[in-house]
């Protein structure tokens, strides 16, 4: 199976919903370049699953490129696997493996390229849980922003940066836990400019 979203103007919300992109026999591409979408934690009803989103998970291949717009989620984003429990809420929802999801799987591959517009993660970015995640910054054009920037290397999690003639800009977090083995990769072959350190990660809370 595979599917394609592109948003380039106008507005979506998701109240009660997953916001899952290449999960189990999928594929799965996102593509923004204008426009909102909103993620909204369903966490203010118990009666309703968690809410989380997931960029490649349980085998499968997805990949989320944002040079434009806003994107704002509430919930948990994981990029490179997941596991079930982040997908229910104790009983409240039968089990997604017993409806033939295959959550046992840890060879997805996920992707999140952010080059521009507002991106702003309210919850936890998780790297890498269970499957191989990248998180590519491009550019010093936009603000990319969250709460809790984790890379788990469960399988693989990668940190890539690449500037532009005016550098790159840093990925903003309230507090970051980067795992042993984490690869972060820094292109700045086009950057012209004559400073001596770029800021990366922007924090005052780094556990690596």
């Amino acid at each position: 199976y595979e599917g394609e979203v592109n948003l380039s103007g106008g507005g979506l919300t998701n109240q009660y919903g997953h916001t899952l992109i290449g999960v189990g026999f999928a594929k799965g591409v996102w593509n923004q370049t204008g426009g909102s979408y909103v993620n909204v934690s369903a966490a203010v009803d118990p009666s309703f699953p968690r809410v989380c989103g997931m960029i490649g998970a349980f085998g499968g291949e997805g990949a989320l490129t944002m040079s434009g717009g806003v994107f704002t989620f509430a919930s948990a984003l994981y990029v490179g696997g997941g596991v079930e429990s982040d997908l229910v809420k104790g009983s409240a929802v039968p089990s997604y493996k017993a409806k033939g999801l295959p959550t046992e799987r840890t060879d997805a591959v996920g992707s999140l390229t952010f080059s521009g517009g507002a991106m702003t993660l309210k919850d936890k970015l998780a790297i890498g849980s269970n499957g191989k995640g990248t998180l590519a910054r491009i550019g010093s054009s936009g603000t990319l922003t969250v709460k809790t920037l984790q890379t788990l290397c469960q399988s693989e999690s990668t940190l890539a940066f690449t500037a532009d003639a005016n550098g790159v800009g840093p990925v903003k977090a309230t507090s970051a836990a980067l795992a042993d083995g984490t690869k972060v990769v820094v292109d700045l072959s086009a950057y012209t400019g004559r400073r001596s350190r770029i800021k990366l990660i922007d924090t005052a809370d780094l556990t690596a």
